[in-house]
């Protein structure tokens, strides 16, 4: 399996991969893609210890100017993640066009981003409560050095978008 990440978070991507791996995929080839060149140290840090160093690459460049034909022929599985990048950012058509071209057919997608549906917030307050999420944040806050002012907290904050209204959260 090829493993292609957009937006890199080396926590986050540590987890799933050493995950995979244990549990017997054969991870053929880690392909971090950031516009951060700052960010390819700590992927680097995180993953070659994983991966191997032979398997693990990255991409310093703007999302729009590549296509799955970047990342070099690939007889098997690709999955391409999005856990780490602020899709938020961007308009959904513009991702939608960012996406295909950077998905071939027969590739999996995996992304974090949530859309609450009519059911309310109760769900995404309920998901980021969990004792795991709580861990995680805790676990961000370790590596990044950082001590937290208070106890955990969850914010939801309404964004406009193409599609309508949707809550974005955020943890602290």
């Amino acid at each position: 399996m090829r493993y292609i990440e957009i937006g890199p978070e080396p926590y986050k991507t540590e987890l799933i991969i050493k995950r995979l791996i244990g549990n017997g995929v054969d991870l053929t080839s880690y392909i971090g893609l950031d516009i951060n060149p700052e960010s390819e140290k700590a992927m680097r840090l995180a993953l070659e210890p994983v991966v191997g160093k032979q398997r693990f690459s990255y991409k310093i460049n703007d999302y729009n100017e590549l296509q799955s034909s970047s990342f070099g022929f690939h007889d098997g599985i690709t999955v391409v993640t999005m856990m780490g990048f602020q899709e938020g950012n961007e308009l959904p058509r513009k991702m939608l066009r960012i996406l295909k071209k950077l998905t071939s057919k027969g590739d999996l997608l995996l992304s974090e981003m949530q859309l609450s549906s009519l059911a309310g917030w109760k769900p995404i307050i309920d998901f980021y409560s969990l004792q795991p999420m709580k861990q995680f944040s805790q676990k961000i806050c370790e590596r990044a050095q950082l001590k937290p002012a208070g106890q955990h907290r969850i914010f939801l904050t309404p964004i406009e978008t193409e599609l309508g209204p949707v809550m974005t959260a955020a943890t602290v």
